[in-house]
């Protein structure tokens, strides 16, 4: 007996469906598989300049989308936003696993990068991801009361001493009243 032949349709409708349920999955993985990893999630980092680092599916390759315009299958690029809300025309072009962050104001910010193709289109689905961090100019702590005291003890002591030896000497008591003799009539009484 002969093995039944398959239709060439239904073979070919299968290998339609086989790669797409390739590419959900892939794109699946994509999604969940890209990430800032650095700086970590809500990090105090001291100065202006900060490195951030990203983590990219094993399926996908970044390029530079000038040398490679065209939209290519696990191929694409960065799209970085730095304290704004996503939005293409304002997003800084990354085709590195980092990118380093320069005079940033310091206080907290937000950065949210996205995958995307060669042809700077979204993948499907959207792949986005966030991070927050907080940038300070030292790591110095606020001065407490406990800080301070000793500090103010020792600021009181040091001007009652420059008073004691810088100031004219007051005497404790007040100077004796002396009598003041009525003048003399010049008669002579």
């Amino acid at each position: 007996m002969r093995p039944a032949r398959i239709p060439f349709r239904l073979w070919l409708l299968g290998l339609a469906v086989s790669f797409f349920l390739a590419g959900v999955i892939l794109r699946v993985s994509a999604a969940s598989d890209f990430a800032i990893t650095s700086p970590a999630p809500n990090s105090t980092l001291v100065g202006s300049t900060v490195t951030l680092q990203f983590s990219l599916p094993a399926s996908f390759k970044l390029v530079n989308y000038q040398t490679h315009p065209r939209a290519a299958y696990g191929q694409g690029h960065i799209r970085l936003w730095v304290d704004t809300a996503p939005n293409p025309d304002d997003a800084i072009p990354v085709i590195t696993t980092s990118y380093t962050l320069t005079h940033l104001r310091y206080g907290p910010h937000q950065v949210t990068a996205e995958l995307v193709t060669n042809d700077n289109a979204s993948l499907i689905p959207q792949t986005l991801t966030t991070t927050a961090f907080t940038t300070v100019s030292s790591l110095s702590p606020h001065p407490t009361l406990q800080t301070l005291l000793p500090l103010s003890l020792l600021t009181f002591i040091s001007i009652v001493f420059a008073m004691v030896l810088v100031l004219p000497h007051r005497r404790l008591h007040p100077p004796k009243k002396t009598l003041r003799r009525s003048p003399k009539n010049k008669s002579g009484r």
